[in-house]
C-alpha cells in the first residue's frame, strides 16, 4: 500500500456512506470565536458576505465584538453558542450571501440562545429576525 493511500469511505446500507456523529455536528467555533469574551454581555456582530475577513479584522469599524462566516460556507459548519446571551447582528460586506443562507444562519443564533437578531446588508433595510420567522 503506498505511503499517500487512503482508506476509502466504509459503506452504510444501500450503498450510501455511513454517517458518523462528527459528520453531523460541528464543534468548531466561527474565525475569531475563540477571541470572545463569554461573560461580556455586548452586541455580537456577525460579519457575512465577500467583505467579511475585511470587516471583521477593522480595529475601526465596530471595535467590540465580531466573528465571520466565511464567504460561501454553510452557517452550520459552526457551533454558535458565542451568540448566546447577546443581540446579534448579521451584517453583510461586499457579494453578500443568500437569503436562505442568512435566514438559516439566523435561525441557528436563535437556537443557540440569542436575544435578538438584525440582518444589515451594507446597501439595504434593516431586517429583525425573530423565532417565529427562523422557523418558517
Amino acid at each position: 500500500m503506498a505511503l499517500n493511500a487512503r482508506k476509502p469511505p466504509e459503506r452504510g446500507g444501500a450503498g450510501g456512506l455511513q454517517k458518523h456523529s462528527e459528520q453531523l455536528h460541528s464543534t468548531k467555533k466561527p474565525p475569531y470565536g475563540n477571541k470572545l469574551n463569554s461573560d461580556e454581555q455586548s452586541c455580537l456582530i456577525v460579519c457575512t458576505g465577500s467583505g467579511a475577513w475585511d470587516r471583521a479584522e477593522s480595529p475601526f469599524w465596530f471595535p467590540g465584538c465580531k466573528v465571520v462566516l466565511p464567504f460561501g460556507i454553510d452557517p452550520a459548519s459552526y457551533v454558535w453558542s458565542v451568540a448566546a446571551g447577546h443581540d446579534v447582528m448579521i451584517a453583510g460586506f461586499g457579494d453578500l450571501e443568500p437569503i436562505t443562507i442568512i435566514a438559516k444562519l439566523a435561525g441557528l443564533l436563535l437556537a443557540a440562545g440569542a436575544g435578538l437578531v438584525l440582518y444589515a446588508p451594507e446597501r439595504g433595510p434593516i431586517t429583525r429576525i425573530d423565532a417565529r420567522r427562523a422557523a418558517a
